[in-house]
């Protein structure tokens, strides 16, 4: 069973991936390994340099490495690293991400991923999740962090994949204080934005890609929703701007700036920094005062100073470059804003909900809970008296041994350089399988035993 030889392979004290000893002393040193993919390798090497800093074990990066290629194989990760389709900026897969650039998050983001898999590694259905992991990350690395904190909660008998009535499967079933509980995972798919913003973005990264004579930061700010017409108008413009600057380059380069129907337009140079740290953001005084205002989208470029990492050596150093951050119209700010009122965004979240509750139909006695990743999590306590009672009608009156619904949003705690999940819940009056006391104990557990473990 591959479940099985994972979990004795990652466990055994010699494994090696790369023909190298991979689990060795905190201040090893750190040269390539000629078996591992040159990405995985460049991760690893950056991992251990950074293990000090961000208070890691250099041994768990070396394990690190190693599970990552027995669980993907190396065919894989190399097509995970290579360029979305039509060149546009992002790796083709999310755990390609998680490589390049080697960045503090992407450093721990990997880590916590690896935890996760050790910790499913003996299920009977670790193929299965290996596969999700490759076709849809998202909801199986959500499936696979939920069951982890429900194990740690004190779940006992968890399983992945249980079948439930119609044929159809669950994510995880487990019993809670002697309770059967079955839930399953769900992230819902929202429009959050215009797709041509999104374009825009991927163009610019993709125009600015490799090296250039200067270092620029692109800043558009949007008058309106573009079309694709004002899509292509802003990108030549930018393209024009920055060419400009370019020329100017060994001199002192004058920031550039234009403004059109559909979008103010900043081109202005800037510095490199180290992967990880923050982009200096530079705007030509024209361009509008966003006081403090955080992009709705943003993107930068990492350059490696050689094309490929040769085995036996340090990896060349790698900088980060030229940054686009674009704004939308103040219309459509408004649109996308978190003060906007909440109650029609959950009256629609409530219909998704109700139909993945097919999925946890076992039997009576066997609860049926609904693990959420949503931006609403930090946001429900804003939600009025009316609309959450609406909630609850649809979900706990409706239908039967619904046991609550569990929010679980993945974001990033800087002040421990850590990944961590903000909980919260929507639970109904009274119920047999999950209290507001389970809910707090995941709350602290969150914040007292963080994943990846901060070395002391």
């Amino acid at each position: 069973m591959l479940g099985r030889s994972f979990a004795e392979s990652y466990r055994s004290p010699n494994y090696t991936a790369s023909g190298l000893r991979l689990d060795g002393a905190d201040n090893e040193f750190a040269v390539c390994s000629p078996l591992l993919t040159p990405e995985l390798d460049e991760w690893r090497i950056e991992g251990l340099s950074r293990a000090a800093r961000l208070r890691l074990h250099g041994s768990s990066i070396n394990e690190a490495a190693a599970v990552v290629s027995n669980v993907f194989g190396d065919d894989w990760l190399a097509l995970a690293c290579q360029r979305d389709r039509g060149g546009r900026w992002q790796q083709s897969h999310p755990i390609g991400g998680l490589l390049l650039p080697p960045g503090d998050n992407q450093i721990v983001g990997l880590l916590e991923l690896v935890e996760y898999l050790k910790a499913s590694a003996e299920s009977p259905v670790f193929p299965e999740l290996v596969a999700g992991l490759k076709a849809q990350y998202g909801p199986t690395f959500l499936q696979m962090a939920a069951a982890y904190r429900l194990k740690r909660l004190g779940a006992t008998n968890l399983e992945f994949e249980p079948p439930v009535q119609g044929g159809l499967k669950g994510d995880i079933v487990f019993e809670l204080e002697g309770r059967p509980i079955i839930a399953e995972c769900y992230i819902p798919r929202v429009m959050r934005s215009s797709l041509e913003v999104h374009w825009l973005l991927q163009r610019c990264l993709a125009m600015r890609e490799g090296l250039h004579p200067s270092i620029v930061s692109i800043a558009i700010k949007l008058k309106v929703d573009p079309t694709a017409s004002q899509r292509k108008t802003t990108l030549r413009l930018v393209r024009e701007l920055s060419a400009e600057i370019d020329s100017t380059a060994g001199t002192v380069p004058r920031s550039q700036f234009t403004e059109t129907e559909a979008a103010y337009i900043s081109v202005a140079p800037t510095k490199a920094v180290a992967p990880g740290q923050d982009s200096v953001g530079m705007q030509d005084p024209r361009f509008p005062d966003m006081r403090g205002e955080q992009p709705f989208v943003f993107g930068r470029i990492t350059v490696a100073r050689a094309a490929r990492i040769k085995a036996g050596h340090v990896p060349p150093p790698i900088e980060t470059r030229d940054h686009v951050a674009i704004w939308l119209s103040d219309e459509q700010t408004e649109l996308h804003s978190l003060e906007k009122d909440l109650d029609e965004p959950l009256a629609e979240l409530g219909k998704k909900l109700e139909r993945k509750l097919a999925q946890t139909r076992l039997d009576d006695r066997t609860g049926r809970l609904l693990i959420v990743s949503s931006w609403m999590t930090g946001e429900l306590r804003r939600v009025s008296d009316h609309a959450m009672a609406g909630l609850r009608k649809l979900l706990f009156r409706k239908h039967a041994s619904v046991a609550g619904v569990l929010f679980m949003q993945h974001s990033y705690r800087q002040s421990i350089a850590r990944p961590e999940y903000e909980i919260d819940s929507v639970l109904p009056d009274t119920n047999g399988w999950i209290n507001t006391e389970h809910v707090i104990q995941l709350r602290r557990l969150e914040s007292e035993y963080p994943v990846p473990a901060v070395r002391a």
